[in-house]
């Protein structure tokens, strides 16, 4: 797919009245994706959630939401219209690529995929629940 190759981080944020309230993912990788806010690193679910349903709906269906946007072409190139789309212009990007074969959507997502390998072994915000470390396959001692 087209972010082949990306480690993008993230924080799943489980509101205090969960689950009556959705989840919201932010990233910290800088993401090029329609979905994406540029500026906050929000995705928007409500493509998938448009009303949270408590006992319907649960973070799990979150997290496999947050898989799917980055490699089913129907939820990067959305046509649903613009105006509510938190990144517009990597939508209409990825939209020219798919109708003209532009490469600038591609372009864009290929420096998000270089800054995440390059950020991988960072250390982690504080809280973060997964850490990333170089392999090595000496023992420890």
């Amino acid at each position: 797919g087209h972010y082949k190759g990306a480690v993008l981080k993230f924080v799943l944020r489980i509101p205090e009245d969960y689950p009556n309230s959705a989840p919201t993912v932010q990233f910290s990788s800088r993401v090029y994706h329609p979905l994406v806010d540029e500026a906050t690193g929000i995705l928007d679910i409500s493509l998938a959630f448009p009303t949270w349903e408590p006992g319907r709906d649960y973070a799990v269906l979150v997290l496999a939401f947050v898989k799917k946007v980055f490699y089913r072409s129907d939820l990067i190139g959305w046509r649903g219209g613009e105006d509510w789309i938190p990144n517009p212009g990597a939508s209409k990007a990825f939209n020219l690529a798919f109708e003209k074969g532009d490469n600038t959507f591609q372009r864009e997502v290929d420096k998000c995929i270089m800054e995440s390998q390059r950020e991988v072994f960072l250390p982690p915000s504080p809280g973060c629940s997964l850490i990333f470390k170089e392999y090595n396959d000496s023992p420890e001692s």
